[in-house]
């Protein structure tokens, strides 16, 4: 009885060992993943500090990260852009109407009053220099991507995801204009 006893302990903390083990390694996979998804936050946010600056002449500030579902409400301006390589995934970066338009602006240094086709040009082009140099600085991390063409968007739209989750980056200018750089990465 002792022995059959002992042999069911064992058998007990061996399956333990097995499961603990097993949690280690998922553990262990979510913090990986954690900390990939902060190294590529930073690498987006130094590369969208860098145009902001550079080409809309603005100091912004960054806001609290955080998991978001992507959906966006009726005045709207989004700007999608996917990239593929030894990382897959999208960027949509999210204006109000008014944010766009003070945007669009800044850029080509005279007023836009109206989200025209002019205006989608400018803001489309905001996010083919953040994809781009984003592009770049990945680059010189041994990390090659490929960026797709920009697509905007305009009104509520909501996206669902099966392969990721929405990390959003909120950067902030003038007090309280927001500017939204939403980061999915398709995990392997």
């Amino acid at each position: 009885m002792c022995i059959m006893l002992h042999y069911v302990i064992a058998y007990n903390l061996s399956e333990c060992n097995k499961l603990r083990i097993s949690f280690l390694g998922y553990l262990g996979g979510i913090l990986e993943w954690l900390q990939l998804m902060w190294i590529i936050s930073i690498l987006f946010l130094i590369a969208s500090s860098k145009i902001f600056k550079e080409m809309c002449f603005i100091d912004s500030k960054i806001g609290k990260p955080y998991i978001r579902e992507p959906i966006f409400l009726d005045n709207t301006i989004l700007i999608i852009i996917g990239f593929t390589g030894k990382m897959k995934g999208q960027v949509m970066i999210a204006f109000e109407q008014e944010i766009a338009l003070d945007i669009a602006s800044k850029m080509i240094m005279m007023p836009v009053t109206e989200m025209d086709e002019f205006a989608k040009s400018a803001i489309s082009e905001l996010g083919n220099m953040i994809l781009g140099n984003a592009a770049t600085i990945f680059s010189t991390q041994g990390i090659a991507i490929d960026i797709t063409p920009p697509t905007v968007g305009t009104g509520t739209m909501s996206f669902t995801y099966s392969h990721t989750r929405n990390i959003c980056i909120p950067f902030i200018y003038e007090e309280d204009k927001k500017i939204e750089i939403n980061i999915a990465i398709k995990g392997d």
